[in-house]
């Protein structure tokens, strides 16, 4: 049966012992008024010559009367203690779960969105990493084969580069903590079902803006004031199983765009292979990650794209370059390419009769010379092809 929750949580477990309490106090009221009842009713011996009247008859049916309703009295308020027991410890049960999740030093989780904007669909998986970096917080998120990692308030590339954090692209990892904000804020219900203890709310306004504009960041700027968002919590055995989000209605943009939005959080085991590069460590720990710009959505299109080719085994491009600089123009072409040779990944850049050959930080020309910082001259061990 579906449960209406109340949104008090850090009142409930006192709530619980003041309830308690009192059911105790009626007991022993109950108790007390019974003895001093019985004894008002026992004859004063009497002090004179006179025989002593015969005591009037007893009335057992009436004292079973009253210790029968005094029983349905503390089972009445007992049901009901452990009724309010039951709405208070399932909303402190769904806001502390989120909040001690949300406070784990190191968690893992896969984030899935599905986005329909009138006809079109665009799914996304992301996997979501946290852990700590010499005392400092950091998040991994990792989708499309893109790496980016988010640490005091900047993201970080792979090289160490680091920028200002877009509302483009937010760090997904706050999540579950926006998450606890809303359950602490927002009444909601709980309910029993096949999967676990599911807890639901929905959110409007600039509740719903909050987690919208993380969930839809592109959208962010055309939501409504009056946009709303229903959000699912289940979790078995004190632990959470996932969050769902959903969301639908019409953008305030010129086309009015229909929308809908589901995504699920989904906690998981941290990856045993998970390690964070050597120059976002050196990054994080320095505290230099005020970047000076945002990272803008080319870069990362950019990124995407030469992440998703340089997953193929082989491939050869034509790279064009163009510099404008006043009155210096310069434009130049080169082939860009990679072969997979005896099971490595080799990769080139050629132009006109130069060649640069290079694979896990080693160079070598056409000929087969190892490159070195030093311009020196040695024959690489790489493989023909």
């Amino acid at each position: 049966p579906e449960v209406d929750v109340a949104v008090v949580y850090a009142l409930s477990v006192w709530l619980q012992y003041a309830i308690v309490f009192a059911v105790i106090l009626l007991v022993l009221f109950g108790i007390s008024k019974s003895r001093r009842g019985k004894q008002k009713r026992t004859p004063t011996p009497a002090h004179n010559a006179e025989a002593p009247k015969a005591n009037p008859p007893h009335r057992p049916a009436k004292k079973k009367k009253r210790i029968i309703l005094l029983v349905i009295a503390v089972l009445a308020i007992a049901v009901v203690c452990a009724l309010v027991c039951v709405k208070f410890g399932a909303a402190a049960d769904a806001y502390e779960l989120l909040k001690d999740f949300a406070e784990q030093p190191e968690n893992a989780m896969t984030l899935s969105m599905s986005v329909q904007l009138d006809d079109t669909m665009v799914n996304t998986e992301m996997d979501i990493t946290r852990t700590q970096v010499e005392g400092h917080e950091a998040a991994c998120i990792q989708s499309s084969g893109i790496a980016l990692y988010y640490a005091n308030g900047a993201v970080i590339m792979e090289n160490g580069k680091a920028f200002q954090v877009s509302d483009l692209h937010p760090d997904y990892s706050l999540l579950p903590a926006q998450t606890a904000q809303l359950f602490g804020a927002v009444a909601f219900t709980t309910n029993r079902s096949d999967e676990g203890v599911v807890s639901q709310l929905t959110a409007e306004g600039e509740n719903a803006n909050r987690l919208l504009k993380v969930l839809l960041p592109q959208q962010a700027d055309h939501l409504s004031d009056t946009q709303k968002i229903t959000v699912e919590l289940t979790s078995s055995g004190n632990k959470i199983r996932f969050i769902r989000f959903l969301s639908e209605g019409t953008l305030m943009d010129t086309d009015k765009t229909v929308y809908t939005l589901k995504a699920e959080l989904k906690p998981k085991s941290i990856d045993e292979n998970f390690t964070i590069p050597d120059a976002v460590k050196e990054t994080i720990s320095s505290g230099n990650t005020e970047g000076e710009i945002s990272i803008w959505e080319d870069l990362f299109r950019l990124l995407s794209a030469w992440t998703t080719m340089s997953q193929e085994e082989s491939f050869a491009a034509d790279v064009q370059l163009g510099v404008e600089c006043g009155p210096i123009s310069l434009s130049e072409s080169m082939k860009y390419g990679q072969a997979l040779a005896e099971g490595n990944k080799v990769s080139f850049v050629r132009k006109d009769d130069l060649a640069v050959y290079f694979a896990q930080e080693t160079f070598c020309d056409q000929n087969g010379v190892l490159l070195t910082e030093q311009d020196g001259s040695a024959q690489a061990d790489l493989p023909k092809w």
